[in-house]
């Protein structure tokens, strides 16, 4: 007999760090380059491997080799990051004007003062202030936003001798455990740079927008914070690499937890012309909620597949809802559609349908093959675009 079951959405709680601190310090003394290795050996009644202590590597100015790559890197890149202070009129005590402030962090992208950040830091705030590295301070305006990954392009008027843009990398090649380096402003705190590593890739986050999530985001252990937003995160060549955007937040905590998410510089690439044009960037999407199958949920609902993505609702007037696939009833949880691929490559969690479908373009068609009762079949749709007042 089947179980009753009721198919959710699994929501995962993250903030977004626009705008107390507590202070640490690490004290490191490595030996001289010249000490030889120091051989230890533990004393005690049982055998213990010999363990082999090297010296630091150390420059001719007397700090490690790391040292001097993060202290030149900061010297390079620290000018092209800004910080963006955003003002919004409010109602005051006795119907006075107030304003509301927060701060962000930016990226120059060109001499012509275009400057790349969050669409959260530029929010819908009245007055966008951006400081360069140099001290000036430069009014701004808002060219283009994509809300659904969270980008936004300013620019401001200066002079290109005061301008000293990034260079973007290539998001594609980042993999975990390489060095990962922040320069933002977190709480006002102007071009902070921390270090971590590349923690993971692939992460999916929800954009607060439009019930949309931003696929591919990066993971850092590197400290982001309130402020950080907008601000690039960098490879050891100092390379942008992604787009510091989130934190993960627990039990009130509003700072670093070391588990930061990055915008991939790759979804920056694929809609900067549209954000310099100032036209609409659109993302594909089909307009279903599911859940991925695993052995238990196979078992429970009596499926007849392990693995894939049970369909639990189609939305109407969506791609999906006209190339025919369906969801599964109030009743009968099992009886929705299970996608196993699209255009070939297997699907295993939805995370995998919105990576894929991050790839494609709107009015672009897919075949989308699903398990039906007991027949496999194919379903061709072509991709809507994902609209942004959408409500769950």
């Amino acid at each position: 007999m089947r179980a009753a079951f009721r198919v959710g959405l699994l929501l995962v709680l993250g903030a977004l760090i626009g705008g107390g601190s507590v202070l640490a310090y690490v004290e490191s003394k490595p030996r001289p380059a010249d000490s030889p290795p120091r051989l230890t050996q533990p004393v005690n009644d049982r055998v213990q491997p010999i363990q082999v202590e090297l010296p630091a590597r150390v420059s001719g100015r007397g700090l490690l080799d790391s040292e001097v790559l993060l202290q030149e890197l900061y010297e390079r890149i620290s000018p092209s990051v800004v910080n963006i202070r955003v003002s919004a009129r409010t109602n005051g005590a006795g119907g006075l004007p107030d304003f509301e402030q927060g701060t962000g962090s930016g990226i120059i992208l060109d001499r012509e003062g275009h400057i790349l950040t969050n669409n959260h830091v530029a929010g819908e705030g009245r007055r966008l202030e951006v400081t360069l590295a140099d001290g000036t301070r430069l009014s701004a305006t808002v060219v283009g936003r994509d809300p659904l990954s969270d980008l936004a392009v300013l620019r401001v008027q200066a002079s290109p001798e005061a301008l000293h843009p990034a260079v973007l990398g290539d998001s594609s090649t980042v993999r975990a455990g390489q060095m990962a380096i922040a320069i933002g402003n977190p709480f006002g705190l102007e071009r902070s740079l921390t270090v971590g590593v590349v923690s993971a890739v692939g992460r999916v986050r929800p954009s607060g927008v439009g019930g949309r999530s931003i696929p591919n985001m990066i993971q850092t252990d590197a400290a982001i914070n309130p402020g950080n937003s907008g601000g690039p995160l960098l490879n050891s060549a100092g390379e942008v690499i992604g787009i510091n955007t989130q934190i993960q937040t627990a039990g009130g905590i509003r700072g670093n937890m070391g588990v930061g998410f990055a915008v991939p510089i790759n979804a920056v690439h694929r809609a900067l012309p549209l954000l310099l044009a100032g036209q609409k960037v659109e993302h594909p999407w089909l307009g279903i909620s599911g859940r991925a199958v695993s052995e238990e949920l196979a078992e429970e609902l009596d499926l007849p597949v392990k693995e894939g993505v049970l369909v639990a609702g189609v939305l109407p007037d969506s791609p999906a809802a006209r190339g025919g696939l369906r969801g599964a009833t109030r009743n009968d949880p099992a009886s929705g559609d299970i996608i196993l691929a699209i255009d070939g490559r297997a699907v295993k969690a939805v995370e995998d349908i919105i990576a894929y479908l991050d790839q494609r373009a709107v009015g672009e068609r897919v075949v989308v093959t699903i398990v039906r009762g007991q027949a496999t079949q194919n379903v061709e749709v072509e991709l809507g675009a994902w609209p942004e007042d959408l409500a769950y």
